[in-house]
């Protein structure tokens, strides 16, 4: 869906956001909303404009004050930081999903 965020925003994958949400992508966001204390509604522009982009279903966009917020007044760090949850969690499903069993044949 093309949508316009703004600079600095940080998109997380959709095999993120349903990860955490096991599986619910619905649930993954409220999760993330939550955690990033950023509420689903829209946020005013603080930054210094927009940037069209295509967010594909399940993504979740982190507004740039919550990622400043994150690091600390430090837009590099926040971003760090989003990359860590973003590996950590894509590390966690893939050691869960190989703890299931195969699918029947």
């Amino acid at each position: 869906m093309p949508v316009a965020v703004h600079n600095d925003s940080y998109v997380i994958p959709a095999d993120v956001v349903s990860g955490l949400g096991q599986g619910n992508s619905l649930a993954g966001a409220r999760i993330l909303d939550e955690m990033l204390g950023q509420s689903p509604e829209p946020q005013k522009s603080t930054g210094k404009g927009k940037v069209p982009i295509i967010v594909a279903g399940g993504e979740y966009v982190v507004h740039p004050d919550i990622i400043m917020r994150l690091g600390k007044g430090d837009m590099k760090a926040g971003h760090r930081i989003l990359d860590n949850l973003v590996a950590n969690v894509r590390a966690h499903t893939i050691k869960k999903l190989k703890k299931l069993p195969s699918p029947k044949k």
